[in-house]
């Protein structure tokens, strides 16, 4: 029989894409630490650990965000792969979505983006939405909890990008790249 935890869950604060993370992961296992069953504990550790890909055979929600995520790394793989004409065999099966499949939108509509940051916002904005579609019946259980987790993790890697460093790193890879075949960048 599934636990309720309405205690935990009414507690916390609401998650918004594209805002600051109201708290730390951390905070947030220690709050779950004082409240939930050993077992969903674990549960929860496990995702915490592996994030996207947390082991299949946890709970239903658990499950379903991996394989959808899973099924979207290997359609955009699959047009990388396709863009950068790769002849021999490459490891994994990047079997791409039938074309008309949501996967298959989102992940062409990432792929086409020049700009990186975009993409990963495209990306990103596709994983909330999933992960929102997944609370439906999950109000104060351990999958609603799951949810929130993964969603606080998007969060805490959003906040983690700073462009001043970004831009430095990319100017950087430029130079190495116009050294490598004698370009002088700044011409």
């Amino acid at each position: 029989m599934n636990k309720n935890y309405y205690y935990v869950v009414s507690t916390l604060p609401v998650l918004r894409l594209g805002k600051k993370a109201p708290l730390e992961k951390d905070d947030f296992m220690k709050l779950c630490s004082l409240h939930l069953a050993k077992d969903d504990l674990d549960i929860l550790h496990t995702a915490a650990l592996h994030g996207v890909a947390a082991n299949a055979g946890g709970p239903g929600v658990l499950n379903e965000w991996y394989r959808w995520n899973e099924k979207l790394s290997q359609t955009l793989a699959s047009l990388r792969k396709e863009r950068i004409s790769l002849k021999r065999a490459v490891s994994g099966d990047y079997a791409r979505e039938p074309a008309y499949s949501p996967i298959a939108h989102i992940a062409g509509s990432a792929f086409r983006e020049a700009s990186p940051l975009m993409a990963d916002e495209i990306l990103t904005k596709a994983r909330w939405d999933f992960l929102t579609h997944l609370e439906f019946g999950h109000y104060f259980d351990i999958e609603r909890l799951l949810i929130y987790l993964l969603k606080l993790l998007i969060l805490q890697r959003n906040a983690s990008f700073n462009k001043d460093r970004g831009e430095t790193l990319v100017m950087h890879i430029i130079d190495i790249q116009c050294a490598g075949l004698s370009i002088n960048p700044a011409k």
